[in-house]
């Protein structure tokens, strides 16, 4: 694909940060080293006091693909959503992506998604990245996700994981991240933008991103209760029937929960009758016999 059709599209990525200053960098280089040049990085404050705003005022002089904004100005609920919800209302690009401050892009990551998009021609609503985790202070290749998700699907695992690419007309479309959920918020956000958009997300089929979890700074997302009281809210918000709502509770268990029943762990199979699922039941139930 010319290099020159690619670089005509502009892509923004957004970007929460709160006090974390070292990996901040090291996500904001990974961005702008991108093969695809014509983007625009929108990194939302979150009330930083490290250091974080003299950085990113700084960045802005340097390269003017750059756009910072303090979470205070705009005022309502903290919180990395709100921070993606203001970037999502100010991007200007056609497309749209995001990245947390702790993990980072290998540098074909946007143009790779760019002719992905351009391949399927309009008949998909989203594309998400296959990934490297950081584990032992290596690089460890994560197991290749589904390679088609649809909003029913994610009942039964967050097989599109935490990023996505999409048009920006179709984030603003749902109104962005629900705000008030405390975890699972991208689950829950894609979820809504599958089944708006009637259509279905596709894997890009490559190791563009990395994971950070062994940094030092805490997940706050990743805490249980957090993680129970969205899955309440979940079931609530969607409607969800006794069967989907047992599906769903399994992935608890990935969070240090009480083992998952067995008929939660049939209804996952059995709503969702394909290897992989079986498979992600196997892992769950593993998961379940080492946290207890």
């Amino acid at each position: 694909m010319n290099s020159d059709t690619i670089n005509n599209i502009l892509v923004t990525i957004y970007m929460p940060t709160f006090n974390r200053l070292v990996l901040l960098k090291r996500a904001v280089s990974s961005v702008l080293r991108q093969s695809c040049s014509n983007i625009e990085l929108i990194i939302v404050d979150d009330g930083s006091t490290d250091g974080t705003i003299e950085y990113l005022r700084s960045v802005q002089k340097m390269d003017d693909r750059v756009t910072m904004f303090k979470k205070d100005d705009f005022g309502g609920v903290k919180g990395a959503c709100a921070s993606r919800n203001i970037a999502i209302k100010n991007a200007r690009g056609k497309y749209i992506t995001g990245l947390d401050d702790d993990d980072y892009f290998l540098e074909t990551h946007i143009e790779l998604l760019v002719q992905k998009w351009i391949s399927c021609a309009g008949k998909i609503v989203a594309i998400y990245p296959d990934i490297y985790q950081i584990k032992g202070g290596k690089l460890r290749k994560r197991g290749l996700k589904v390679s088609r998700c649809t909003y029913e699907m994610l009942i039964y695992g967050n097989w599109i994981g935490n990023q996505i690419f999409t048009e920006t007309s179709h984030l603003r479309a749902v109104d962005g991240f629900d705000e008030f959920f405390p975890a699972w918020q991208d689950l829950e956000c894609w979820y809504r933008l599958l089944k708006k958009h009637n259509g279905y997300a596709v894997s890009l089929g490559h190791r563009t991103c990395v994971l950070d979890a062994e940094h030092s700074f805490e997940r706050i997302s990743g805490k249980y209760d957090n993680v129970a009281q969205s899955f309440k809210m979940f079931v609530d918000k969607h409607k969800l029937t006794n069967f989907q709502s047992r599906a769903l509770s399994t992935q608890l268990s990935f969070y240090g929960s009480e083992r998952p029943s067995l008929a939660a762990l049939a209804c996952k199979c059995l709503g969702l009758p394909r290897i992989f699922n079986f498979r992600n039941a196997l892992v769950i139930f593993y998961l379940s016999l080492t946290n207890n």
